[in-house]
């Protein structure tokens, strides 16, 4: 099979793919009977638990705790205070790190991470990890509108902290010139519509159309697979490759958390190449960033593969360098040496995550040219 048509069973064949549903689990095992078909030396699977509700789980968070600030705001101002920092504390603790707190109190599913091994001809020297997603997307709503509404989110959490510390300091400290019945009030005028609209459109995209994921990430698991069958076909000499297509990227990473958590040294002697969207027709790109709820560099070592690589194919490679939020996020704020490469467009940021991502906009041509640039990273770093 070729890349193509890859993304067309994933897509199409087998549908939307979010993380812990039957066609998520589906997808892991034809993953894993590909690999085996291909011939990869080794491969096996990573289970773990994720939930699939999470950021349903984090929409519901936010408005228990804002209500809770705002009644303890009137009745017992310090307690609001301490909500008022918990509640992003525990934000960057579930969503940035993967720690479950409230998040344990969601039903939980089994996420699946397929790894597979293979091999060069001679003695191993280097190690190469090329990262894509397999799970696809449960919302359907564009980013244009769920972008501001998350701001203005996280916008009215700086609110109630502030207007917190405000009331606090008003008790304690500072006589009591300013009238926080009105600041209250505004507060829950401002502030509780934010918080519901995030926590309703969380809820609705369970009942929308779900995006079948041609594009992300369909497309770089065609193009990782259709790499593996270059390499059992013109084995590299001195490089061992691992091919991880890790699951729940799209709720907060899960997979490549688990990942790292159980492959430190193995990281540690590694690089990794994170494939995202790489199927539309679209100049190549490479971050220079990664961002979840802090920013981490990725690697220049990987950087300047990726432009001799693009030198030795002909691609055009240029860098983003503002922060993006892939799997590689959590390989680089560890300090290992990642970078993530995909084909970039204000058009395809668009489509992403909406049921526009399917194959109409997948080109054949350009599957096979990122094939042969992927493939051109691992030759290149095995003949340096």
């Amino acid at each position: 099979m070729t890349a193509y048509e890859y993304v067309k069973i994933l897509s199409v064949d087998i549908g939307p793919r979010p993380a812990g549903s039957e066609n998520n689990k589906q997808t892991a095992e034809f993953l894993r009977n590909e690999l085996e078909n291909i011939g990869v030396d080794e491969v096996s699977t990573q289970e773990f638990t994720l939930r699939p509700d999470f950021w349903n789980g984090t929409a519901l968070l936010a408005v228990t705790f804002t209500i809770a600030i705002l009644l303890m705001l009137v009745f017992y101002p310090p307690f609001a205070l301490i909500l008022s920092v918990a509640l992003p504390v525990l934000t960057v603790l579930e969503v940035d790190s993967g720690k479950e707190i409230t998040m344990r109190l969601l039903p939980s599913r089994t996420g699946r991470n397929i790894i597979g091994k293979e091999k060069p001809s001679g003695k191993s020297t280097k190690r190469v990890i090329l990262c894509a997603h397999h799970d696809s997307k449960t919302q359907a709503i564009p980013i244009r509108v769920r972008g501001p509404i998350l701001l203005l989110v996280l916008l009215s959490m700086f609110y109630l902290f502030v207007i917190s510390l405000m009331r606090v300091l008003s008790v304690t400290i500072l006589p009591q010139v300013i009238d926080f019945t009105y600041l209250i009030s505004s507060g829950m005028l401002l502030v509780v519509p934010f918080v519901f609209i995030y926590a309703i459109l969380n809820f609705i995209t369970r009942f929308v159309a779900q995006s079948p994921g041609a594009d992300d990430n369909a497309s770089s698991v065609g193009v990782a697979l259709e790499v593996a069958k270059k390499l059992k076909e013109e084995p590299l000499s001195e490089i061992e490759v691992w091919f991880l297509f890790t699951d729940g990227e799209e709720i907060a990473m899960k997979g490549a958390i688990e990942f790292v958590r159980t492959h430190h040294e193995i990281l540690a002697e590694s690089i990794i190449i994170n494939i995202e969207g790489c199927g539309v027709d679209a100049p190549l790109a490479y971050s220079t960033k990664e961002m979840s709820l802090r920013t981490a560099e990725t690697s220049e070592k990987v950087i300047d593969l990726f432009q001799r690589a693009a030198d030795a194919t002909g691609e055009e490679a240029f860098p983003i360098s503002r922060a993006i939020r892939t799997d590689g996020y959590q390989f680089a704020k560890h300090g290992y040496d990642v970078a993530t490469v995909w084909r970039f467009s204000d058009e395809i940021r668009e489509a992403a995550h909406t049921s526009k991502d399917n194959m109409n906009r997948i080109n054949p041509a350009t599957l096979d040219r990122t094939v042969h640039f992927v493939d051109a990273c691992l030759r290149e770093f095995d003949g340096k």
